[in-house]
């Protein structure tokens, strides 16, 4: 995808740079069809797998991405996602799974509806976005995701944003977790 994306930026580009002011109307409609074009590619996300993580999510995970899962105790896990490559990649989304999030309190947090699910966002001190998504229903069984985005959203942001929005509830209670594809 980044090769079609690169492609067609360069394509237009050129196409853009062969522009004159003599230009015909139809060689202004082939190379305005070339540019929509491009656009049209620019903002798709390769599409990834979904798996499904303890306490009851599921989301797709990210083509191209690897994750480092972090479980010290049997109530809650924490997952690092990055690119596969290169191999000291920056985070691009953090997620805690559990139920006692580590969520900063701001009143000035928008709230949405994702999938049936309640979401908070803020924007954190580092200016990055941070979620919590929880059953919008009180009183679940289904814990909550904490999910932050790191340094490569900064230029990776579609992805991250992708994966939020992926974001469903998985059937309770889960039968089995699909682990994420691991760094390790």
């Amino acid at each position: 995808m980044i090769g079609r994306t690169l492609g067609c930026k360069v394509t237009a580009i050129a196409v853009l740079a062969s522009c004159s002011a003599t230009a015909d109307r139809a060689e202004l409609d082939q190379r305005v069809a070339v540019l929509a074009s491009c656009s049209a590619t620019a903002d798709r996300v390769e599409p990834g797998e979904r798996v499904v993580i303890w306490p009851g999510y599921s989301f797709e995970f990210p083509a191209g991405h690897c994750a480092r899962k972090f479980s010290p105790v049997e109530d809650f896990e924490v997952y690092y996602i990055r690119a596969k490559q290169p191999p000291d990649a920056p985070l691009l989304v953090g997620i805690y799974a559990g139920f006692a999030p580590d969520f900063p309190e701001d009143p000035t947090a928008q709230t949405s509806t994702v999938n049936g699910l309640a979401v908070r966002s803020i924007r954190n001190a580092d200016g990055r976005w941070e979620f919590l998504i929880e059953e919008a229903a009180p009183d679940s069984d289904r814990g909550v995701l904490h999910i932050w985005f790191g340094p490569g959203a900064d230029a990776d942001s579609r992805v991250a944003d992708r994966l939020v929005r992926s974001v469903q509830p998985a059937a309770m209670p889960p039968a089995h977790a699909y682990a994420p594809p691991s760094c390790d």
